[in-house]
């Protein structure tokens, strides 16, 4: 033992000197009394015992402390997936009770989380970001790693396994913020115009050439009248309620986004002229139905502009915007709460 802590890594000696510790004492006890030095005759081995055993359980109340401590989540089972050890952060998603949880298995551990109990029962190593199916929005990286020893007869051979689980739902959620701070309008909730563009660019990709698409503009009618009448607060209430009442009435596949003011555009992929003039004029009923309250009934109307084309190589999304664009002002102009469809093509004929 003494060879062992005079080679050991300078991280191991304390421990191992700690270990050299509790055997010695209750060594030493019985040489003193063998040599009779022991005064007045008191038998020193029970305490040398004694102080090895109370030394064997500091060292291992500390261990307790400082694993119960940890922030992760950390689980230690068999290779049959029994239970062998665990922290007490685990009672942050399984119920604290009386009965100890060694010795049961980590299916039966995890089974109102079926998504953990399956990751970590089918896989000896790996890492995953899995999120609670609880409702309450958690979300932990996963960790499984096999523990490993050797064997003359059989090689290697799996001894343990450990699982560590860190709540990362403060960085997800702050992840998500970002992200709808950088692609979502902050007043609507609907995507920005840097959010259309990218999507758009994935909806007219190469494998979509031949494909057609329409872009819809649309603009509330007197905008600004309705913000000198009622107010800065009731011209976004009703720039809310329109946003809501465009994402209603569309498809999952179609792009909608607020491109500023009273103002918004969506993209229709798969859909001509006819079709996305039939959905114009079905949003704009819908937007004409509507009576917007904040306080007092508001009642807006919109005009639209609709622009098709059929997706080729080198397909320019901002002309046909601009011939939207172009078919919307006419709508303005020619009495509004109307649709326009454009007759200029950026590409052949639909």
């Amino acid at each position: 033992m003494a060879k062992f802590l005079i080679t050991a890594p300078a991280d191991l000696k304390p421990k191992c000197g700690l270990l050299l510790a509790g055997f010695t004492l209750p060594a030493v006890s019985i040489i003193i009394n063998s040599a009779g030095l022991s005064p007045y005759g008191i038998d020193l081995a029970p305490y040398g015992f004694v102080a090895m055993n109370v030394l064997f359980e500091l060292v291992s109340s500390a261990k307790n402390k400082v694993f119960d401590s940890m922030d992760d989540i950390v689980v230690i089972a068999d290779r049959n997936n029994r239970i062998i050890d665990y922290n007490h952060t685990l009672y942050q998603i399984v119920p604290r009770r009386r009965k100890d949880y060694a010795g049961e298995h980590l299916s039966t551990l995890f089974k109102a989380y079926p998504e953990i109990a399956e990751f970590v029962t089918a896989h000896p190593d790996g890492e995953a970001t899995i999120a609670l199916g609880d409702g309450s929005g958690r979300v932990f990286k996963t960790r499984i790693h096999t523990i490993a020893h050797s064997s003359r007869t059989k090689g290697m051979g799996v001894f343990a396994k450990y699982l560590a689980m860190t709540n990362i739902t403060k960085e997800m959620t702050m992840v998500r913020t970002m992200n709808d701070l950088a692609n979502l309008d902050t007043l609507t909730g609907i995507a920005n115009r840097r959010s259309f563009y990218n999507q758009i660019e994935q909806a007219t990709g190469e494998e979509r050439v031949g494909d057609l698409i329409s872009v819809i503009m649309l603009g509330i009618d007197n905008f600004k009248g309705v913000n000198d009448t009622y107010g800065h607060k009731a011209s976004d209430v009703v720039l809310r309620n329109v946003a809501s009442l465009l994402s209603q009435n569309i498809r999952a596949q179609d792009v909608l986004s607020r491109f500023g003011g009273g103002e918004f555009i969506m993209a229709v992929p798969g859909m001509g002229a006819n079709d996305a003039v039939a959905l114009a004029q079905r949003l704009r009923k819908s937007i004409d139905a509507s009576e917007i309250y904040d306080g007092q009934s508001i009642k807006v109307t919109a005009s639209f502009g609709v622009a098709s084309d059929t997706i080729c190589p080198g397909f320019d999304i901002d002309l046909l915007i601009r011939h939207a664009d172009a078919a919307l002002y006419e709508a303005k102009g020619s009495g509004q709460d109307g649709v326009v469809l454009s007759n200029a093509r950026s590409s052949p004929a639909i």
